[in-house]
């Protein structure tokens, strides 16, 4: 007669430690387009720290303001996620937004779609947000932006593979894909966050717009294509930390491509038929008192066919001391023109012009006029042919504190000195045409003909965190978790002091922060290259005796050496967010 007491209570104690985790660790939720509106738009208000809310695929249409509060914890994130398809948010209304995410911490968004509204995604109304992912979004046919901040400060984030269209609205109200932080002050701004494989495209405005005050955030790997404004605009970061620009594809901008003011690494892009011209240093948001500034333009190559336009254009308000061009491809039509101070000629260095450079600098490589450099620029194949004067005529010694170890298919620059490649490609005798994604709309592929495994970005730690005073890292749905930490030295010598800025050494121990396109995972660890698992340590030398021909004269004053020493591995196995949670990132690229 016991017996059956007993299995009961053995059945209550086991149903108490489940009501025990739920209330600890958070609960399994679920909602499908089929509910009253009322009934999921209450779920969603409801979350707490450790919830994962299952959103069935199907269209959500929403009738009033939804405002979120997303609190997790560096234990317990918060999860809501798209299941069995893309999960979309319909507003028809143009004067509300869709989702207005008043504030958050340790969260993660995925596999959703939101349409409609005056902004698809609006951030920080009430408070800051941080420490959260966006992953694998659609945000179309909204009024205004796709993503919107401007009255918080937004810290250690991650867009990844997020696209922001208005295909259908095309021309209607102001239409921004990504527009960050205040146009009135530098207390709201954006910091130490990534945007990685996004793919903005058919909007009346701006691409990406970094404004004033904002510092140490990366744009990579992502796809900019038919903008009505630039693609990518980066206004002054207040001497707080430089925003690095890299890898990325731009595409028939209806402006600039690129516009920077202050604080800015441009490495590795390839902009093709900007309409208003590629890059633009302009100086409309300036700090007060200051000038342009801190802006270093390396390794990118410019294709331009579709106008006679300033292909290239600073203003006259510009610090030469701190700005340089060095490396980049610049491929225009005929009558194309260059606008910039003329003391501002000696910065360029190892360029190579199709187009004759006014000033003639002789540190610069004159390319052939009418494209026969490139595999088949029609078809936008940009990869260098093997008798191409780009080849061989990279400058690898003195990168200041940037070191472009990668190329635009995120593959190894050349250590040889007969293969280092001016502009965005590496040159590589084993592949005639080019061996990584095939330029053109869409969502950068991370995969390369040399390669199985996934591009990976990483981010490296500071010494100096502004945020925080401790180092530790919070995990979003997993089991498991690996922190690896690399230490990192760049040694930059120069003996001519009148080259491009006094050089500097540093040692830094680093923290790799790695996003996978392949699969759902960032982890706190980095792969650059060639498999999952990797170890580089490289020594790259440059003096006179060991650079090309064409860049002897600046060789001859300069001797430089980067050595690097890191650890690098990669998995992806599970669906799961690895972030620092007090450490600052810097903006050294590996």
């Amino acid at each position: 007669m016991k017996m059956p007491t007993i299995t009961v209570m053995i059945g209550l104690y086991h149903v108490l430690l489940y009501l025990i985790a739920t209330c600890v660790q958070g609960g399994n939720l679920f909602i499908e387009p089929g509910m009253v509106e009322d009934d999921w738009r209450s779920r969603i208000l409801a979350l707490v720290a450790g919830d994962h809310l299952s959103v069935a695929s199907g269209t959500y249409t929403m009738t009033r303001r939804l405002g979120l509060t997303l609190l997790g914890t560096q234990e317990n994130n918060i999860t809501i996620e798209g299941m069995g398809g893309m999960a979309t948010f319909y507003r028809p209304l143009t004067n509300q937004n869709v989702w207005d995410l008043e504030r958050g911490e340790y969260f993660h968004i995925k596999n959703i779609a939101l349409v409609g509204g005056s902004s698809g995604l609006q951030l920080g109304l009430g408070g800051n947000v941080s420490y959260a992912i966006f992953e694998n979004m659609k945000i179309s046919e909204m009024y205004y932006s796709g993503v919107v901040h401007g009255i918080s400060v937004v810290h250690h984030c991650q867009f990844l593979r997020v696209e922001i269209f208005n295909q259908v609205n095309v021309g209607m109200g102001s239409g921004h894909c990504f527009l960050m932080g205040s146009i009135d002050t530098s207390s709201y701004y954006v910091s130490y966050t990534l945007f990685d494989h996004v793919y903005c495209h058919n909007v009346t405005n701006t691409g990406m717009t970094i404004r004033q005050g904002s510092h140490d955030n990366i744009i990579q790997d992502s796809v900019f294509y038919r903008t009505g404004g630039p693609s990518v605009v980066i206004l002054d970061d207040y001497d707080r930390g430089v925003n690095t620009i890299q890898r990325n594809f731009i595409l028939e901008s209806q402006s600039h491509g690129i516009n920077v003011e202050a604080g800015a690494h441009v490495i590795n892009n390839i902009m093709a038929n900007s309409q208003a011209g590629s890059i633009y240093i302009s100086g409309g948001y300036l700090m007060q008192g200051s000038s342009s500034r801190n802006i270093h333009i390396i390794g990118n190559t410019i294709y331009n066919t579709s106008k006679e336009v300033p292909s290239l254009a600073v203003s006259n308000n510009i610090d030469v001391d701190s700005i340089s061009f060095i490396n980049n491809a610049f491929f225009f039509s005929s009558g194309a023109t260059y606008v910039f101070p003329s003391e501002l000629a000696a910065k360029f260095l190892c360029n190579g012009f199709n187009v004759p450079f006014p000033q003639n600098q002789p540190n610069n490589v004159h390319l052939n006029e009418s494209f026969a450099e490139l595999v088949d620029p029609p078809n936008l194949d940009l990869y260098p042919l093997a008798s191409s004067s780009l080849v061989g005529a990279a400058f690898y010694g003195f990168f200041l504190e940037v070191n472009i170890g990668v190329d635009f298919n995120n593959r190894l620059r050349a250590e040889n000195t007969s293969l280092r490649t001016i502009g965005a490609y590496e040159y590589d005798p084993e592949y005639l045409s080019n061996p990584g994604w095939m330029l053109g709309p869409g969502i950068k592929s991370s995969l390369s003909q040399s390669s199985s495994s996934s591009s990976l970005s990483s981010f490296l730690s500071s010494s100096s965190s502004s945020l925080s005073s401790s180092s530790s890292s919070f995990a979003t749905s997993s089991s498991s978790s690996s922190v690896l930490s690399s230490s990192s030295s760049v040694a930059i010598a120069s003996s001519d002091a009148s080259s491009m800025e006094t050089t500097s050494s540093s040692q830094t121990s680093t923290t790799y922060v790695t996003s996978s396109s392949s699969s759902s995972s960032i982890l706190l660890s980095s792969s650059m290259e060639t498999s999952s698992s990797l170890s580089l340590s490289s020594t790259i030398s440059s003096s006179s005796s060991s650079s090309s021909s064409s860049s002897s004269s600046l060789t001859s004053s300069v001797s430089t050496t980067i050595t690097t020493s890191s650890s690098f591995s990669s998995s992806s196995t599970s669906s799961s967010l690895f972030l620092p949670n007090t450490t600052d990132f810097t903006n050294i690229i590996i």
